[in-house]
């Protein structure tokens, strides 16, 4: 199901393709999913569901360790820097990218909410400016969503129909 063209269409089959998306995505390290986004990987096809379920992991899984017995975050200020920017750069490209929908948008959204400290702490650590690279790419998504909505009105109501569409 996952090397096939076709992105699901009707919504149980986009349930039952986010379910096994985020059961791939929960094995993968932030390396194999920047892989993904970016359209590299050979084996899984690059579509909203498979963004949704990054950003599914990283908004609700929780790990317990020693120093988090409530459970830890996928991010916290005290992972490594680099792990941190690797996490913010694909949220930037997945908020920019054109497959992502306004599911991605409200899923990017939650992120912004549930780590903004984390963001914050990074900045003041490294003398960078995520929040702002990360805030204008979640609104420059929702411009991007717009104008294909947009775009798709004007042209129904023209008349004008897709190829292969009855």
């Amino acid at each position: 199901m996952f090397n096939s063209s076709k992105i699901p269409s009707s919504a149980y089959t986009y349930k039952k393709f986010f379910k096994q998306m985020q059961a791939l995505v929960a094995t993968w390290n932030l390396t194999q999913m920047h892989e993904y986004v970016m359209c590299k990987n050979e084996k899984y096809i690059c579509v909203h569901a498979g963004f949704n379920a990054i950003l599914e992991k990283f908004n609700h899984h929780k790990t317990e360790d020693k120093e988090h017995p409530k459970g830890r975050r996928e991010f916290e200020s005290s992972d490594r820097p680099e792990r941190l920017k690797k996490a913010f750069d694909l949220v930037i490209i997945i908020s920019r990218h054109p497959r992502s929908n306004i599911k991605t948008m409200k899923a990017i959204q939650t992120f912004l909410k549930t780590y903004m400290d984390v963001i914050t702490a990074y900045d003041k650590a490294n003398s960078t400016e995520y929040k702002k690279k990360l805030l204008q790419s979640f609104r420059l998504g929702l411009l991007n969503i717009e104008r294909r909505i947009q775009r798709k009105k004007r042209m129904q109501s023209s008349g004008f129909k897709r190829p292969g569409a009855e």
